[in-house]
Formats: C-alpha cells, structure tokens, sequence
C-alpha cells in the first residue's frame, strides 16, 4: 500500500495524536473528519510539539506552499523481535511485529496481555481486574526479557505466581523462535570471558565488555568522627571483569543488528548515485549479472568501497541491489533508534527498502556468522528456528506494519 505525501503528512498528524496503533486508512481518516477541529486538539495530542508542526505543516499545503522541509517519523513495530525473528526465520515471531499480516497493525503488548489470558483465570485477566497488572505493565518485563532478563519478570509478576507463569507461556507461544535462539546466544558465554567481540556483514565491529561491580572503601583522614577516627564510605565502580551470569550479549547481538538495519537503510536512500551507477556498469562491464540470491551472505551496500576483491557471488548480489536503489532518487534520512524520519515524499520508498533490508537477514546466514565468532568455531552450523526464504517472501509481498 503506498499513499501520497499528503496522505503521508495525515498519518504524521495523526500519530503525533497518538494513533499510531489505527490502520494507516483509519489515521487518514481521523485527520480528514477532524480537519475543522485539528488546532482544538492540541492539548490532548500525545506529542504536541510534534502534533502543531504537522498541523502548521498541514495549512502551508492546503494553502498552496510547495517548498517544503518538513520530515516526519515511522517507528519500527517491536524492532528487536522483528531483528530476532528475521534471525531465526521465525514466522510466528514475525507476525507478532507486523512483518506477515497485511491489514493488521500489531501491537505486541496488547497481544501480549490476551495470550497471558489464555493461561490466567478470569478473575486475574490482564487489563480487566482493576487490581491485577495493565497493558502498561507488561511493557519493561516483556522487552528486557528479550534481551536476556529473568529478574525484570520476576520483580514485576512475583517469584512463582500464576502471572509470572503465564508471562513464559505467552512469550513461548508468541516468539518461539526468539525464545529459543536466546538459548542458543547464552551457550557461548564463558565465565573465563571478560570481554564479546564480533564483526557485522558492513564490516562494523562489536567490542562489548564484562562490567562488573568492584566496591571500594574510601577513607578520609581528613574527616574524624567523634571518637577521632578517619570517616570511611564504599564507593562502587565498574569495571571489566568475569561474570559467569553474564546475559548482556543477547541485548548487544540485538542492538547490533538494529544498527546494521538503520546504517544499511542509511546508505540505500542516500549514497551517491552516480557513484552506485560507476560499480555497477564496470561490473557488467566484466560480465557480473545481478542475482539477489547469488550468496546466502548479507551483502552491505558498503561493499561498494572493495567491490573489486569481493568474490563473484557476493558481486552478483550487490549489482542487484545497486539496481534496486538506483530506482529511486537519493534523499535524506534521520534516525532516532528505531524511529526513521524522511520527507513525505520518500516514506513510500523508506517503508520498501526497510522491509527488503529485513528481508535480506531473513534468508541470510548472519546469526550462523555471527554465532561462529561468538563461539570461535568456524565450523559451527545454525540451523534456523523457520524457513527464512519463506519468510523473506512473506516480509517482501505482504507487510505493512513493518513501520508504523
């Protein structure tokens, strides 16, 4: 579904309103039946900074402005089980992040608060009992679970409870595939590590360390109590060091990812054209012919900088993708973590590309890559959780809400 920039600059309004979890079709409208009551609502818009601009934006156009700055913002539907899900190839896991249903705006924590009813009796439903827990609360524990927390869920839902239990089944039953690569992450964790380093397919490098807490008893000689001794307090630092319980990776694998999304995306809406067009004539040139599906590889539009050395597959797949991007004019894009702003008049092109990129790691080999270097064993194999190409297929005919 694509929609013009006016269409484009109705749902900004309308999200800004705080609608963002309607249809597109449903945001357009609101802004259509409200268009004489638009300033009046200014109080009760979610962001009103954001909501006014829009606004203001809104009466430059209908009064026939053309020159235009304005840029507005899609935020990623649950980015990192989006980033797991095309990891593992998991279909479940992506249609709870809008990667697979076509008309449907996902909303995983109100998803999450129906399937935890599932396996809750009646009187402790999520969002009915006033006194029992609210879409609101399922938020924290839900995403620091994903990113390797047991402790959030425990502290939220209490040790044992019939919630807490539901909390696991509903994760289980929702993101199996997520669930269990987290698993598979953990394995590589080593009490003896003091430190997780691996590279990204665009050549970026990960260098986390193990920060542990070190207290330190300071004492003041210049500071005597009343029985004349120096005063003490215990300053905590952190610092690098083991942990055998150490979890973090699973979140940094997951940021990492989201990082590559956002700088690939980066480059394919702004990298130079007539540079992209100089690569890809000279690779024709030689008799290299596009093929998306050349390598199993992650191919970075960075590979541009070495294209020369790279081998054959990984030159086939980067002409395709060249042909992709030189379809559309460059423009710019800005970034605030998962939320990705453009010109209206780009937002069909955004949406596209964020989705193909999505698509690409979804019937790539980048988890088995990555998992090699985590475990240093070059011959480690990964074996997906889903059939990725399927998903890739399903991600590239049929999401909608992949930004929303």
């Amino acid at each position: 579904m694509n929609y013009s920039p006016f269409e484009y600059l109705l749902i900004s309004i309308a999200n800004a309103a705080g609608l963002d979890k309607l249809t597109f079709e449903d945001r357009i409208q609101w802004c259509k039946n409200q268009s004489k009551n638009l300033y009046t609502l200014v109080d009760e818009a979610d962001d009103k900074a954001l909501y006014l601009k829009g606004i203001q934006e809104l009466q430059r156009v209908v009064s026939g402005q053309t020159d235009s700055h304005y840029m507005m913002g899609l935020d990623a539907c649950s980015s990192g089980i989006q980033v797991l899900s095309c990891l593992t190839g998991c279909m479940t896991s992506a249609a709870e992040c809008g990667l697979v249903y076509p008309n449907i705006r996902s909303d995983i924590y109100t998803r999450l608060a129906a399937v935890m009813n599932e396996f809750l009796p009646v009187d402790r439903h999520i969002g009915i009992n006033p006194e029992a827990f609210s879409r609101q609360d399922l938020k924290e524990p839900f995403m620091v679970f994903f990113y390797g927390s047991n402790a959030t869920p425990r502290n939220t839902f209490g040790e044992g409870t019939p919630e807490l239990k539901a909390f696991h089944a509903a994760t289980k039953k929702m993101c199996p595939g997520a669930v269990a690569v987290m698993e598979d992450i953990l394995g590589c964790v080593d009490e003896e590590r003091t430190r997780y380093e691996w590279t990204m397919p665009d050549g970026f490098e990960v260098k986390t360390k193990v920060v542990v807490p070190v207290d330190i008893k300071v004492e003041l000689q210049e500071l005597l109590t009343e029985g004349g001794n120096p005063s003490t307090f215990t300053h905590r630092v952190y610092r690098e060091g083991k942990n055998p319980f150490y979890v973090a990776v699973i979140a940094n694998l997951t940021h990492a990812t989201d990082s590559l999304v956002i700088r690939e995306l980066k480059r394919r809406a702004g990298t130079n054209r007539d540079k992209l067009q100089a690569v890809y004539d000279y690779l024709g040139s030689i008799g290299v012919v596009p093929d998306l599906y050349a390598t199993e590889k992650f191919v970075s539009l960075r590979k541009i900088e070495n294209y020369h050395n790279e081998p054959r597959a990984i030159q086939e797949k980067l002409m395709a993708i060249i042909e992709q991007v030189l379809d559309y004019p460059a423009y710019d894009v800005v970034c605030v973590h998962d939320e990705i702003k453009a010109s209206p008049v780009h937002m069909n092109n955004v949406r596209e590309l964020y989705k193909e990129i999505l698509a690409e790691i979804a019937e790539s080999d980048m988890l088995q890559d990555i998992l090699r270097q985590l475990y240093n064993d070059s011959a480690l194999v990964y074996i997906k959780e889903g059939d990725g190409n399927l998903l890739a297929k399903t991600i590239r005919e049929n999401s909608q809400y992949a930004l929303s």
